[in-house]
């Protein structure tokens, strides 16, 4: 399967963090839920919709990702950060 942005959700932005935007330093806490496996969800590139460089520009890094995967399969649940926004790449924390 591929990344679905809709299933892609906000939860929580805080003033402090890794990210910097406007000489703002913040990061945003998202959730995800999809049946990919968790291989597919960390393979450079899955999140690009949701980056900067061919996305919506919604993920920045440092930003954390609460995702669930496999959910059809043997459910996987782990937190993960935003190494490279432009590309939407993550990796596990």
């Amino acid at each position: 399967m591929a990344f679905e942005r809709r299933d892609l959700v906000e939860l929580a932005s805080a003033g402090t963090g890794v990210g910097t935007t406007g000489g703002q330093r913040f990061f945003r806490l998202w959730a995800y839920a999809t049946d990919d496996t968790v291989a597919a969800v960390t393979t450079a590139g899955y999140f690009a919709a949701a980056g900067s460089a061919t996305g919506d520009g919604k993920l920045s890094e440092g930003d954390l990702i609460y995702v669930q995967a496999d959910l059809d399969g043997t459910p996987a649940f782990g937190l993960y950060r935003v190494s490279d926004a432009a590309a939407g790449t993550v990796v596990a924390l």
